[in-house]
């Protein structure tokens, strides 16, 4: 899969680009955000055992979070 624009009405709009995985059971999304002092930070959230439909609403919070963050 592909993170099309999942954070249009987040933080991390225009900021983040990822790129998902997903099986049964497991979500998987990494990538990288420019935060608002412009470094670049990189993600890797791997979720096993869950509803990978439930899991993407999460990994794109934590997104947004990351987003955000300043050190």
């Amino acid at each position: 899969g592909t993170v099309y624009d999942p954070w249009h009405r987040t933080a991390a709009r225009d900021r983040c680009q990822g790129k998902t995985g997903t099986l049964r059971v497991v979500s998987a999304l990494a990538g990288y955000c420019i935060t608002p002092s412009g470094t670049r930070v990189g993600f890797a959230i791997l979720m096993n055992y869950v509803n990978p439909y439930s899991a993407r609403r999460l990994q794109d919070r934590m997104v947004s979070a990351l987003a955000r963050y300043s050190p």
